[in-house]
């Protein structure tokens, strides 16, 4: 979309939320889209003549014409006029002088432009202040809109709707029925057991995120789907020898609540980063940026001076934001990046001291990972790079596709089943 005209930007919102937008909404929605409407609104309609601004301007001067009524300039411009007139008599109360008729329209013109340009900046400081911390790891709200097209699967003329709404950014060709994406998530998710898939659209092959296709599944997905999470952070307890996860819970199974968990994770964060965070999980959720990226950025909010060795403080305010991750897949990816980095952790159920990535029952200190796994495993166990899981090699070829999704190269000569008795 262009956005040459103002009248874009409101036809385009119509269409998407079905309803008239105030000044401050349409504003909004053409700085999100990438436009500057309240520079384009002052030009066209500034531009209509001398004649109706002079109108406009004498019907506003009352400041009591119904928003609903006004027409043109007006409609967007009077709100942010009554608001700079109100908070300029805040400031210095006085008298209003008025201008003389042979020159109002000129000094009116002036303002106008003014007004709207510091409107303006002032919708896109409130956005920004509003885009904080606090929507960290809430699941986006999708809405897809649906159609009478070609399924691109079944190639059966129907209801269809694409994957997500970002397809239409991506100019993805293709159209779904709900059946047919149904099955497509089916068979991502069950032929990747012990691992958080991505999910990708079939059209384009871009990024669709968990909150987008959970509205389309059942309940038997959704609960495999927060299955995987667990068995993707599995580790057996070495006292109790029960196996558990360290998947942190989320905040509908926490002992506190999301505000209390904001307190904790975040209460000492500054303006800066907050904003950075809200928008770093803005770029995760819709698949732009990765869970090491976040990390990275965590580590350095909390802890930038021990970023090799964080304080215990570091591990409960990361199990806090943890927290507030409501969905268990994305959740447990961020969790698998921060134990990869530190891999020392303990046990939900015995506190019992484990190392994530050699899976023993102890922190090893003074020995790092690869040699304790030297020490440990015998000559034909070879790790995941990507997991760390070990690997035994019966025959077949040198490509390993581990359970994780990752595949790597085996260190060796490879072995066949009919070489067994030479």
């Amino acid at each position: 979309m262009s956005g040459d005209a103002p009248g874009h930007w409101l036809g385009a919102y119509m269409e998407r939320y079905g309803q008239l937008p105030t000044a401050d909404q349409l504003c909004a929605f053409a700085r999100h889209q990438g436009g500057r409407v309240v520079y384009r609104l002052a030009s066209s309609l500034l531009a209509k003549g001398e004649a109706e601004l002079e109108r406009t301007l004498t019907r506003a001067s009352s400041w009591s014409v119904k928003l609903e009524d006004r027409a043109g300039l007006e409609r967007w411009t009077v709100p942010v006029l009554q608001r700079f007139k109100s908070e300029k008599c805040e400031r210095n109360p006085r008298p209003h002088e008025p201008k003389v008729a042979a020159c109002r329209t000129r000094v009116s013109r002036s303002l106008v432009r003014q007004v709207l340009a510091m409107s303006y900046r002032r919708f896109a400081e409130k956005e920004a202040k509003a885009k904080t911390v606090e929507s960290f790891g809430m699941s986006a709200d999708h809405s897809l809109r649906d159609a009478m097209e070609r399924c691109s699967v079944c190639l059966e003329h129907r209801s269809c709707f694409r994957a997500t709404g970002d397809c239409e950014d991506r100019a993805c060709p293709g159209w779904f029925c709900q059946a047919c994406f149904q099955k497509h998530v089916a068979t991502v998710i069950e032929g990747t057991r012990f691992s958080v898939p991505v999910v990708k659209c079939p059209g384009c092959f871009g990024f669709v995120s968990p909150s987008c296709w959970q509205r389309l599944v059942g309940e038997d997905l959704k609960e495999m789907w927060a299955d995987n999470a667990k068995d993707l952070l599995s580790l057996r307890c070495g006292e109790c020898d029960d196996p558990g996860t360290l998947l942190e819970p989320g905040i509908e199974e926490a002992a506190f609540s999301r505000g209390e968990a904001l307190e904790l994770a975040f209460s000492t964060v500054s303006q800066a980063d907050s904003v950075e965070l809200a928008s770093q999980w803005d770029r995760f959720a819709k698949g732009e940026e990765s869970a090491g990226a976040i990390l990275a950025t965590l580590v350095n909010v909390w802890c930038p001076d021990e970023a090799d060795h964080p304080p215990i403080s570091f591990f409960k305010s990361f199990g806090a934001a943890m927290s507030l991750v409501e969905d268990p897949g994305l959740r447990a990816v961020i969790q698998l990046a921060a134990l990869r980095r530190f891999p020392k952790t303990v046990t939900k159920c015995c506190e019992a001291e484990h190392c994530f990535k050699c899976k023993v029952a102890t922190h090893h200190e003074g020995l790092t990972c690869e040699e304790v796994q030297e020490r440990l495993m015998p000559e034909d166990v070879q790790f995941c790079p990507s997991c760390g899981v070990a690997t035994i090699k019966s025959e077949g070829c040198n490509h390993i596709i581990c359970l994780c999704g990752q595949d790597w190269t085996w260190e060796g000569e490879e072995v066949w089943a009919a070489e067994w008795n030479e």
